[in-house]
């Protein structure tokens, strides 16, 4: 369910009581009232690079960040350029989760978006120099913090960002 005071999405059960909950195969319910339920997404722009985007202040940890935009047909921040990455900086003005991480396989960075790795030069250009370094070899999702990213545990918490690739939902 889509709660509108944390603007977090919560798995939900019970939602008619003609019907059963989900079952733990068919994964977590998820419902919103209509696309004006979601929240502000807005069309944001940098250097002809544009984003329709919203940022939750709400500290979480990345699992559940990621869900959230999920539950809003949305995927985590991914900032693929420089202009990307500027835009992000633009929007967030504390440490927050991005659409990129190796919980898969250590070392194998995918953006969230399409799951494809990222390529090494732009690993080099977006991260903090000697990052990524998988602290304590538990550091899988990446954040970013000022004008680079760096890997971090998931289970921290940060504020995050989602963002709509194609949106049926358009600014009113």
């Amino acid at each position: 369910m889509y709660n509108k005071i944390t603007k977090l999405c919560t798995p939900g059960s019970g939602v008619s009581t003609s019907q059963l909950p989900p079952s733990a195969k068919e994964g977590d319910l998820f419902v919103t009232d209509s696309c004006d339920s979601y929240p502000e997404f807005s069309t944001l722009s940098y250097n002809m690079t544009t984003s329709f985007a919203v940022h939750f202040p709400a500290p979480v940890n990345y699992a559940q960040a990621a869900v959230t935009c999920q539950c809003l047909d949305s995927h985590l921040y991914v900032a693929k350029t420089r202009e990307k990455s500027a835009l992000f900086s633009n929007l967030s003005v504390t440490c927050t989760w991005l659409g990129l991480d190796d919980r898969d396989a250590e070392g194998q960075f995918v953006w969230s978006d399409d799951h494809q790795p990222i390529d090494p030069l732009t690993l080099q250009m977006l991260f903090y120099p000697n990052s990524p370094d998988d602290h304590m070899g538990r550091q899988d999702c990446v954040m970013g913090c000022g004008q680079a990213l760096d890997d971090h545990f998931c289970e921290s918490e940060f504020s995050f960002i989602c963002e709509k690739s194609n949106s049926l939902c358009r600014e009113g």
